[in-house]
């Protein structure tokens, strides 16, 4: 290697070669420092963009992982020599003063494996897999959304038409059921008049067989008629053990006052108590009528004359002097 002191006068070279190689030292050691931080926390922030994108995507194109190890393991490289010039400026770097360019700052580019235009280089093609694996990732997210929209679409779908199909199956049953109970309902309620008709009539002829029956087995009393001369004023007992149907025809002829024959009978040997009268009246020359009494057994009765008003007496007839006695049983 050429000595670099001779491209200066031989007064100035040592002087200033000290001077630039202790500022550039000193310069690159602080910048070396920070840099080797900014590296760590880059290389921490890799990680963990690769693991968060790893655990997002679950898996990504093969080219873009590749992409993505290479620019970690640049940093890794870059962040390794970093560390070796940190730990020994002297004795791994070999400054050149022909390969120095002035920044605006005063700080030089070096070359030690990795210049910083090769860490951007990385850096760029990092943020490039990035991008394309976001883009990868929001097609990919795009995408499952537009099917899971199709599909909830789909699905949506479906319910609608599956519950107007349940609907509509619905009114069809509640038709039918309505429908079969309506000729459930006038079926049994034509069954059960059928049956109350039928119990009625089946009823009555019961009934009437019953009454037919209980008449027909009764037995008819006896009787015995006859006519028996009576007298008006007398008391007649006609039996003590039967009934007795008395009818007696009388009649009245006016003679100057009115008059009435009047039928008495109860249980008394003279009875009382009224149970028929004919009467005439003023003006009428004759009248008459029948007197008709049922008699309990044992009971009397008796035919009594009687003058109303006004002088004379009236002519009292009982119809040939009898009265027909019906007897019973």
């Amino acid at each position: 290697m050429a000595d670099p002191t001779s491209q200066f006068p031989e007064p100035l070279a040592a002087p200033k070669i000290a001077e630039a190689t202790e500022n550039t030292v000193g310069v690159l050691d602080e910048a070396t420092k920070d840099h080797v931080a900014l590296v760590h926390t880059a290389r921490l922030l890799t990680l963990l963009l690769l693991l968060l994108q790893r655990r997002t995507l679950g898996s990504i194109e093969d080219q873009q992982w590749q992409a993505a190890t290479g620019f970690l393991g640049a940093v890794l490289q870059a962040n390794d020599a970093l560390a070796d010039f940190t730990a020994n400026p002297q004795g791994t770097l070999r400054v050149n003063p022909a390969e120095f360019t002035r920044l605006g700052d005063g700080i030089p580019n070096f070359r030690r494996g990795m210049e910083p235009a090769d860490v951007q280089s990385a850096i760029a093609a990092a943020v490039a897999a990035e991008a394309a694996v976001r883009s990868t990732a929001d097609t990919t997210e795009a995408s499952a959304r537009t099917a899971a929209d199709t599909a909830l679409g789909a699905q949506l779908a479906a319910e609608t038409t599956a519950r107007a199909a349940a609907v509509a199956a619905e009114a069809t049953l509640r038709s039918t059921a309505d429908t079969t109970e309506a000729s459930t309902r006038a079926a049994a309620d034509t069954a059960l008049g059928a049956q109350i008709t039928s119990a009625v009539a089946a009823e009555a002829t019961a009934r009437d067989a019953a009454i037919t029956a209980a008449v027909d087995a009764i037995a008819m009393p006896s009787w015995a008629q006859s006519a028996v001369s009576r007298s008006f004023d007398a008391n007649y007992r006609p039996s003590t053990t039967k009934w007795v149907l008395i009818t007696a025809n009388v009649s009245i002829a006016q003679s100057g006052n009115e008059g009435q024959i009047v039928l008495y009978s109860d249980s008394s040997s003279t009875p009382s108590t009224v149970r028929g009268v004919v009467r005439i009246g003023a003006g009428n020359v004759t009248g008459g009528g029948m007197l008709v009494h049922l008699v309990p057994p044992g009971h009397y009765y008796r035919l009594e004359r009687q003058g109303v008003s006004g002088s004379g007496t009236p002519t009292y007839t009982l119809s040939g002097g009898v009265v027909v006695e019906n007897t019973f049983g």
